[in-house]
C-alpha cells in the first residue's frame, strides 16, 4: 500500500498543476462480511475489521466524477458467533485479506458551485445567465473580467468572485482583508467496477471437503462496489467524504466456503469509513489573471 501511495501522489501533481481538477484521498474505515460462515442477510458486528484505501479522482464537472482506487482489509468469520451454529459439524471459521483495485464513477447531484448573482430587481441566477448589471447580495455593483466578477464597495475596496463563488476582498493596496470559500455538504451515489483478490484460510473444514482442493476456485474475482456517502467541502485545499459500500465479487468463495454450505448464494463484503481528500493544484486567482492581461 505504501508504494501505491506514493506512485498515486506522483501521478497526481504530474496530472494536474492547477484548476483542481484532481483529488487524492486516503481512506480509513472497517470492512464486514456476510456469506456461508455467517447468518444469512446480516453483517455480524463482532467480525469487523480495519480498511484502509488510496485513490486518485477526476473531477469531470461540479457534480460527476471518476477514480481508481485500491483498498486492502481484512475479513473473517466463525460458526461459534451463533449459538444455533456451535454444534454444527463441520464447525468452520475462516480470515481471508483482501486487496481490492477498482474504477468506479461518482454523482453528486447537488454538489456542483457555481457563481450566483442578482439583477436590479433582485432576481438571483448563475453568472452564465448574466444580461446587464449584475449585483452581489449587499448591492455592489459588478463586472466581469475573465473568470471573475469584481466591484468596490464605499469604502474602496474591491470585491473578487470568481465563478464557483468564492469571495476575496482587498484594500486600495491590494491586501486581503477577507476571503470566503463557497463551502457545500452534499451527498453522493458511487458505483464501480474492479478486480478483487481474497486469501481465505478457512479451518474445520472435512479433508474431502470439495473446497480443500485448491484448484476448486481463483483467488480472483470481478467485485462491484455500490453505495454512497456525504461529502464536506468546506476548505480551498481538501475535503472530507463519510461513506459506506457493498461490494458483490460475483464469487461464493471469499470465504473459502461454498459447496460445504450454501453454494447458491454469493458473498458479499462491506467496506464504511471517511477518506480525506488533498485538492492536487491551485484554484485561479485573481492576482494571477491581472498578470497575464
Amino acid at each position: 500500500m505504501r508504494l501505491l501511495f506514493l506512485i498515486t501522489f506522483s501521478l497526481g501533481f504530474c496530472i494536474s498543476a492547477s484548476a483542481q481538477k484532481y483529488e487524492l484521498s486516503l481512506f480509513s474505515g472497517i470492512s464486514n462480511y456476510t456469506g456461508d460462515v455467517n447468518q444469512e442477510g446480516i453483517l455480524y458486528m463482532g467480525e469487523m475489521h480495519m480498511a484502509y484505501g488510496a485513490q486518485l479522482q477526476r473531477n469531470l464537472s461540479g457534480t460527476t466524477s471518476i477514480g481508481v482506487e485500491y483498498v486492502y482489509a481484512q475479513i473473517s468469520g466463525d460458526d461459534q458467533n451463533f449459538e444455533e451454529r456451535r454444534n454444527w459439524t463441520p464447525n468452520i471459521n475462516f480470515s481471508a485479506p483482501l486487496h481490492e483495485l477498482n474504477f468506479n464513477f461518482r454523482w453528486s447531484p447537488f454538489n456542483k458551485r457555481i457563481l450566483k448573482l442578482y439583477d436590479e430587481d433582485g432576481y438571483r441566477y448563475d453568472y452564465k445567465n448574466a444580461v446587464g448589471a449584475s449585483y452581489n447580495a449587499q448591492g455592489i455593483e459588478l463586472k466581469q473580467e475573465g473568470k471573475f466578477f469584481t466591484g468596490k464597495d464605499k469604502s474602496g475596496n474591491l470585491w473578487v468572485y470568481n465563478i464557483y463563488g468564492d469571495l476575496t476582498i482587498y484594500n486600495e493596496d491590494f491586501i486581503v482583508l477577507n476571503s470566503k470559500y463557497k463551502q457545500r455538504v452534499s451527498p453522493f451515489l458511487m458505483l464501480g467496477a474492479g478486480v478483487l483478490y481474497a486469501a481465505p484460510t478457512p479451518n474445520g473444514m472435512a479433508p474431502e471437503a470439495p473446497e480443500m482442493d485448491p484448484t476448486m476456485y481463483s483467488r480472483f474475482h470481478f467485485t462491484t462496489p455500490i453505495g454512497g456517502g456525504i461529502t464536506f467541502d468546506l476548505h480551498p485545499a481538501f475535503n472530507i467524504h463519510l461513506e459506506s459500500t457493498l461490494r458483490y465479487p460475483f464469487s461464493d468463495y471469499i470465504d473459502g466456503v461454498s459447496d460445504s454450505r450454501d453454494p447458491e448464494n454469493m458473498d458479499w463484503y462491506f467496506f464504511a469509513g471517511a477518506r480525506f481528500a488533498l485538492k492536487l493544484g491551485k484554484m485561479p486567482s485573481y492576482k494571477t489573471y491581472l498578470q497575464t492581461i
